[in-house]
């Protein structure tokens, strides 16, 4: 099904333009005593939702039910409210085996790290559209593994289970089907689980 007669059928307006995104990206260095995490933030802007619509469209158009991917994503993201919408994630990057590096020393970045996401995503981004207005909505793709744990299937089940976690920290709210979390920003620019 072609993408413009989805938005049509879900009552969307077909005139708004797509862009091609631009990833803006933010990079730390954490030094520990056995070794540093590097970790680059990201947030790919969206101009409006049908552009966020249409990437997702781009990218898996030969489902079977492209129709209703699109008509559920439309409804996680409030689609007929008119506002921008962005995607924020993380990777880290380390200098050593992660199990080399103390549990207690990883906490602490994390909690270091938690601090300077909120910041970025409240502030520290360049471009003025990317600064969260009333109904922007956030979301993210939490994945990863559970360190102690290796790197396994079982681990990375359990390391989305604490990601998803970590992401409701910021607003975000539960996973969706779709892998997905979601937040909205209210009128005072706290961002609120979807």
């Amino acid at each position: 099904m072609e993408f413009k007669d989805i938005i049509e059928e879900l009552g969307l307006d077909t005139t708004l333009p797509v862009f091609v995104i631009k990833d803006y990206k933010i990079s730390r260095m954490y030094e520990t005593a056995s070794g540093n995490v590097k970790i680059e933030t990201f947030i790919s802007p969206y101009y409006n939702k049908v552009n966020y619509l249409y990437a997702e469209w781009s990218d898996h158009k030969d489902h079977p039910d492209i129709f209703n991917r699109i008509k559920n994503l439309s409804e996680y993201i409030i689609a007929t409210e008119e506002a921008n919408i962005a995607e924020v994630g993380w990777t880290a990057i380390y200098s050593v085996d992660p199990r080399n590096i103390e549990s207690e020393a990883r906490r602490k970045i994390l909690m270091k790290f938690m601090v300077d996401t909120r910041k970025d995503i409240a502030f520290g981004w360049k471009e003025d559209f990317l600064k969260p207005q009333h109904k922007t909505v956030l979301c993210g793709f939490p994945v990863g593994v559970k360190i102690d744990f290796g790197f396994t299937d079982e681990s990375r089940d359990m390391g989305k289970i604490d990601r998803v976690s970590f992401s409701k920290r910021f607003g975000l709210g539960d996973l969706k089907p779709d892998g997905f979390v979601y937040g909205r920003y209210d009128e005072n620019l706290k961002l609120q689980p979807i």
